[in-house]
C-alpha cells in the first residue's frame, strides 16, 4: 500500500465515503458527472498502481554507516537551527514562543523571503532522510550512533514547533510513519495494526482539539478546547451528528476530509465563465503545475488573477486539487491535471531510484506523502512540500552515497 496511486485510490475511496455520511446541511448534493470523475480517476490509479508496483519496486534500503556520515550530519543540523534562529531575530521571535508569552506574532510571515522556502523544505527532506539512516544503523547493531541520530531527528522536529507550522509537522511524521512501514512491511502484525490505528485516531483526536482552541479563540469564546459548539455552527453540522455519540471534535476530521469535495461541487454548480483556449491552457499550466513561488511571480507580469472557488462557507477555504483547474479550463482542466500529477509520480519514481538508492527512499516516500494531500489541495504547486523532491535528486555528494 505504501505506493502513491494506491495511496490516491484509498483517499478518493474515504473522501467519497465520507460525503456520503451527510452529516453537513451545507454540503450540495454530489452530481453524477462528479461522481463518476472520482470512479474514473480511482480506477486509474489502481491500475498505475499496479504497473508501478512490478515496474518500480520498492524495498528498504540500508544507508552506508559511515563516522564521517554522522559527524556530517551533527554540521547540517546544527547550520538548519542556526538559519531558524537568525530567521526568528529577522521576524521577531519564534511564534510559539510569543504565543506563550502572549506576545502578537504572525506565524504565517515568520522567515526571510525566500531562503525560508529553502530551509523549511531542506529541514522536512532532512529529517526524513535523518529517519532512514536510524532504520538503517540497525543492520550494524550500533546503538550509540542510533542514539545520535534520534537525538538529532528530534533536534530538526523542533522548527516546525517553534514555526508553528502544523502542516510541515504533520507531513515530516507521515514520511517517517511510510519509511518506517516500509522497513517492517514483511513482520506486520495484527499488534502493528492496532497501534497504527489508535495512534491515527490519538492523533486525529488532537489535531481536532487544536482546531478547536484556534476557532474559539478566534471568535473570542473563553471555552476549553473540547468544547466544539463553534465548528459544529460553522460547518453546518446536522441534529443527526449532533445527537450522535460520536466527541463533537471528530467533526473537525470529517470536515477537512469531505468539504474540499464540497467546495468543488458547489463551484461546478454555481461557477460557469471558464474558456476552453490556449491562453487558458498556458494558465492552467503556469498556476496548476508551476510551483508557487514560480506562479507568484509570473502572475504579476500576466495580470490576470483567477477568481475564487464558491465556497459552502468562508471559514472551509479548500476545494480540492481540481477546482482552480475547473475554474480556468472546466472539466478538460481537471482531467489535464489528474493526467500531469499521475505522469509525474510516474516518471519521478523511475528517475530517482537511478540517481541513488538510499537517497531515492527519502525521495519516495515524500512523492507518496504528496499523493496523500493531493486530493485535498495542489500539492504540486505547493513548494512546501514539492521541493522536497528535489534534494534527492541533488543531494547525493553532500551525503557521500557510494555504492
Amino acid at each position: 500500500m505504501i505506493n502513491p496511486f494506491y495511496i490516491f485510490s484509498s483517499i478518493i475511496l474515504l473522501v467519497v465515503m465520507a460525503y456520503f455520511f451527510g452529516w453537513s446541511f451545507l454540503y450540495p448534493e454530489l452530481s453524477g458527472d462528479l461522481l463518476v470523475f472520482n470512479i474514473i480517476i480511482f480506477f486509474l490509479a489502481l491500475i498505475l498502481g499496479h504497473f508501478s508496483k512490478h515496474d518500480h519496486k520498492v524495498n528498504f534500503y540500508y544507508v552506508n554507516f559511515s563516522h564521517k556520515l554522522i559527524l556530517k550530519c551533527k554540521k547540517i543540523s546544527i547550520f538548519i537551527l542556526i538559519l531558524f534562529c537568525i530567521q526568528a531575530v529577522y521576524s521577531g521571535g519564534f511564534p510559539l514562543i510569543n504565543i506563550i508569552l502572549e506576545n502578537y506574532n504572525e506565524y504565517s510571515t515568520f522567515g526571510i523571503p525566500t531562503l525560508h522556502v529553502f530551509l523549511v523544505t531542506f529541514n522536512s527532506f532532512f529529517t526524513t532522510y535523518l529517519f532512514h539512516l536510524y532504520l538503517s544503523l540497525d543492520k550494524f547493531d550500533n546503538k550509540k550512533e542510533r542514539k545520535k541520530i534520534l537525538f538529532l531527528i528530534f533536534l530538526n522536529l523542533l522548527p516546525p514547533l517553534l514555526i508553528v507550522n502544523r502542516g510541515m509537522l504533520s507531513m515530516n511524521l507521515i514520511n517517517i510513519l511510510f519509511i518506517y512501514t516500509i522497513k517492517v512491511k514483511k513482520n506486520i502484525t495484527l499488534r502493528h495494526f492496532v497501534f497504527l490505528t489508535l495512534a491515527i485516531l490519538i492523533g486525529m483526536y488532537g489535531f481536532a482539539l487544536f482546531g478547536n482552541a484556534r476557532v474559539n479563540n478566534s471568535y473570542g469564546i473563553d471555552e476549553p478546547i473540547t468544547n466544539g459548539d463553534m465548528i459544529l455552527l460553522i460547518g453546518g453540522a446536522t441534529e443527526e451528528f449532533r445527537n450522535s455519540v460520536i466527541p463533537d471534535a471528530f467533526f473537525w476530521i470529517y470536515l477537512y476530509i469531505s468539504s474540499p469535495l464540497a467546495n468543488l461541487q458547489n463551484t461546478i454548480i454555481n461557477f460557469d465563465r471558464y474558456e476552453v483556449s490556449l491562453d487558458n491552457f498556458s494558465l492552467l499550466i503556469v498556476h496548476e503545475v508551476f510551483p508557487d513561488f514560480i506562479s507568484s511571480r509570473l502572475t504579476p507580469f500576466t495580470g490576470i488573477f483567477l477568481d475564487r472557488p464558491v465556497q459552502i462557507t468562508p471559514e472551509l477555504t479548500v476545494g480540492t486539487a481540481f477546482v482552480r483547474s475547473y475554474i480556468i479550463f472546466g472539466w478538460f482542466g481537471m482531467i489535464i491535471y489528474t493526467l500531469i500529477l499521475f505522469l509525474f509520480g510516474y516518471i519521478y519514481t523511475a528517475f530517482a531510484k537511478k540517481i541513488s538508492r538510499s537517497l531515492f527512499l527519502t525521495g519516495y516516500v515524500t512523492l507518496c506523502t504528496l499523493f496523500l494531500f493531493s486530493y485535498f489541495a495542489n500539492m504540486l504547486t505547493f513548494s512546501g512540500l514539492s521541493f522536497q523532491l528535489v534534494y534527492p535528486l541533488l543531494a547525493n555528494k553532500i551525503f557521500e552515497i557510494k555504492y
